[in-house]
């Protein structure tokens, strides 16, 4: 792990700790997101359907350029596929993991970096049968901003 890789880590766990206390296992938390200038700068996007997610995305990479941010984070509640199967090809070229048979439940957390050094959390959450839900241990993941693509990522860039 290099040390800028380190650094964004060491950020994205303490920008993440509070999703403990926050996730209740009964509602869907906000997506946010903490924009870091130097201070931290909390932004809460609700949506209702994409056109609303648009509107918000343009509002946030706008305000991330006004702050000059230099990294942020994005925690949301999303469906996720296993790292380990292999994603289908409408999904990869576009589609929704909502309507995907094995689909997951999760709360992710992703910090990028204006390097592009991307890490990403998951905390899957955990059903049981009777009792409330809880959510997993974290799992990490490293890759660079080059290496994705969608909606939600790279924000910092112009």
């Amino acid at each position: 792990m290099t040390p800028e890789q380190e650094k964004l880590k060491q950020f994205l766990i303490k920008v993440a700790a509070p999703i403990d206390g926050a996730f209740d296992g009964d509602s869907v938390m906000v997506p946010m997101w903490i924009v870091d200038n130097g201070e931290l700068n909390i932004i809460a996007t609700p949506w209702a359907d994409d056109h609303e997610k648009r509107a918000a995305l343009t509002f946030v990479r706008a305000k991330m350029k006004e702050l000059k941010a230099y990294r942020y984070a994005q925690i949301a509640e999303v469906w996720a596929l296993s790292a380990a199967k292999e994603v289908p090809e409408s999904i990869r070229l576009g589609g929704s993991v909502s309507t995907h048979p094995d689909r997951r439940e999760a709360v992710i957390a992703i910090a990028e970096d204006k390097q592009g050094n991307c890490i990403k959390m998951t905390r899957y959450i955990l059903r049981p049968e009777h009792g409330k839900a809880t959510l997993s241990e974290p799992e990490y993941m490293f890759f660079e901003a080059k290496d994705t693509q969608g909606l939600m990522t790279h924000l910092l860039q112009d």
